[in-house]
Order: structure tokens, then sequence, then C-alpha cells
């Protein structure tokens, strides 16, 4: 076949019953390893949110969006530091992504 893949069913006598997918490509490694630090990426994200929700609860010096422009500063700094760039305004993603969390 032209695919990189072949899927066959699979029943392993119990009465369960599925597909197998074989790839012809053993390299999944990769991908492991890509889907490993987003995990670790979005654990972090889920962690720092927690740690922003207690700190505004229990300390009132600076407001929420003061200290939201803030990191978005310090942020923005660090990647044209370390990547040479800055930050590029993509409206598609303002739209479908960032806009209907804050609307709705």
């Amino acid at each position: 076949s032209n695919f990189p893949f072949t899927v066959f069913p699979a029943c392993n006598g119990k009465g369960s019953c599925g597909l197998n997918v074989k790839t012809a490509d053993a390299g999944g490694g990769r991908n492991h390893q890509v889907f490993g630090v987003e995990d670790f990426l979005c654990v972090l994200l889920l962690l720092a949110y927690i740690g922003w929700s207690y700190v505004f609860e229990k300390c009132h010096v600076l407001h929420e969006t003061g200290a939201a422009v803030l990191v978005g500063l310090i942020a923005g700094y660090v990647m044209q530091i370390f990547y040479g760039r800055a930050a590029s305004f993509s409206y598609e993603m303002f739209s479908y992504i960032l806009l209907p969390m804050v609307i709705f």
C-alpha cells in the first residue's frame, strides 16, 4: 500500500476485539519526546494558574491585570533575548482562541 501504516482487526480470544495499527517507520521516539514536553508545559501552566490565583487572593499589592501586563513584558523580553526575535500578533489566534475565553 501507499500508506506508511497498516490497520488490521485483532481479537484477544476473550471476546475483546479492536484494531491494531502497524507503522512502517519505527521512529516514534521523537513523537513521545514532543508530547512529553507538551504535557510537562501544560502541568507547569496549571501550577502557574493555581499559584497566580492563590497569590492574588491573599496579596492585594498589585491588580491582576497589571501583573499580567508585567508578566507579558518579561516573557517578551526573555523571548527576544533567547530567540532573537519578538513575538508577532496573530489576529486569527486572538479571534478564535483567546477572545472566546474572554467573552464566555
